[in-house]
């Protein structure tokens, strides 16, 4: 499956679970309806939504409100959330559109979530770059030595080499106690 595919599957199912949500958000903001409980309340089911499905996790519920990632998800949010007027074009008075805004808040919620996640991804590739240099300098020799290196440690039994590529050896670890697999790495 190409990574656009796959990529507008997961916008899709995105969309299909949180319309109903971003649905009574918006209703919520409605002129003479008000709510901020059911603001707040749709606000953190649209974050623990996304949270759950980057970590994995069935039930949403399940994460913690009080975590720095929720933290930093709201308030990245908060430039579609406290601005609905000008970022969706929500009426400050009269009956919203909600077959035009529900969309239309989707694509500007959804697009700074991946955004997020797209910066937290890159941070974590530029710490895991920064241990393979400091470990092997710039140089290509480095970066063999180091594969050269886990090739030895199979050989004494510390690792298993799954697919070994000449510079690029992917590797399970095994506990020197008992020889069961505990980890993998490249």
């Amino acid at each position: 499956m190409e990574i656009d595919d796959l990529q507008k599957r997961v916008e899709h199912a995105c969309r299909t679970a949180l319309f109903p949500i971003i649905y009574r958000y918006l209703l919520s903001h409605e002129y003479e309806r008000w709510n901020g409980v059911e603001k707040a309340h749709r606000h953190r089911e649209m974050i623990q939504f996304y949270l759950a499905m980057q970590a994995g996790v069935s039930d949403p519920e399940e994460i913690d409100v009080t975590d720095a990632g929720y933290k930093r998800l709201h308030d990245a949010t908060r430039v579609v959330t406290d601005l609905l007027d000008e970022v969706i074009g929500f009426p400050l008075k009269g009956k919203p559109d909600y077959d035009r805004l529900v969309p239309l808040f989707f694509e500007a919620f959804h697009r700074i979530v991946c955004s997020l996640a797209q910066e937290q991804n890159e941070s974590h590739l530029d710490s895991l770059q920064d241990v393979v240099t400091t470990a092997c300098g710039s140089d290509s020799n480095g970066i063999s030595a180091y594969a050269d290196a886990l090739r030895t440690l199979e050989q004494h039994g510390r690792c298993r080499i799954i697919k070994d590529q000449r510079k690029r050896v992917i590797v399970e670890w095994i506990s020197a106690e008992s020889p069961t697999t505990i980890g993998s790495g490249s």
